[in-house]
């Protein structure tokens, strides 16, 4: 199978593995997304990255070698701004599942996101997979508009309760089917 490379850029940001010494900016990173348990409802958890960089995210069956967690870098300050974690080859083999990404707080709203969802599409299309995957909580306004500006724009399903209340959530798995 292939995999998104271990480092790959678009004109200003580089995405490279995650290494051992980088988890704790990292996770950082992840704790800027402060909102997530509201929209999501579970729990926060303090050693997320870490635990992504020794076991990776993984489906039902999956294996640790088909999972990625790699930093963005401003390449021009040498500067984490972000993290992404992919898994390949999950619902399909021609899948690539978006497990998280997330931008550090005060980089939000300038395009960086839409900078490397743009190249990771190029990079997936170029390895012949034919779509990409990614699970957004309902309530996650932002992301939903995000998500569905970058073209992933057809649901392959909605997931969780089918109540309606603060205490209750759902997400939507979104595809960009690529073509």
């Amino acid at each position: 199978m292939n995999l998104i490379p271990s480092v790959w850029r678009t004109f200003a940001y580089k995405m490279a593995d995650l290494e051992r010494h980088e988890i704790d900016a990292v996770q950082q990173i992840y704790n800027s997304c402060t909102a997530i348990s509201e929209w999501d409802g579970r729990t926060y958890n303090p050693n997320y990255v870490g635990e992504s960089y020794e076991a990776g995210i993984l489906p039902e069956g999956g294996v640790k070698e088909n999972f990625r967690i790699q930093t963005i870098r401003n390449e021009s300050m040498d500067e984490i701004i972000g993290f992404i974690s992919l898994y390949h080859g999950y619902p399909r083999e021609s899948s690539i599942y978006l497990a998280f990404m997330g931008i550090a707080a005060d980089h939000q709203k300038q395009g960086y996101g839409k900078q490397v969802v743009k190249q990771l599409l190029i990079e997936a299309k170029r390895l012949d997979y034919s779509e990409i995957r990614v699970n957004v909580s309902l309530k996650n306004w932002p992301a939903l508009r995000f998500w569905t500006h970058s073209g992933f724009n057809h649901i392959s399903g909605i997931f969780g309760d089918k109540k309606i209340s603060d205490e209750h959530f759902a997400d939507v798995e979104l595809v960009n089917e690529l073509t």
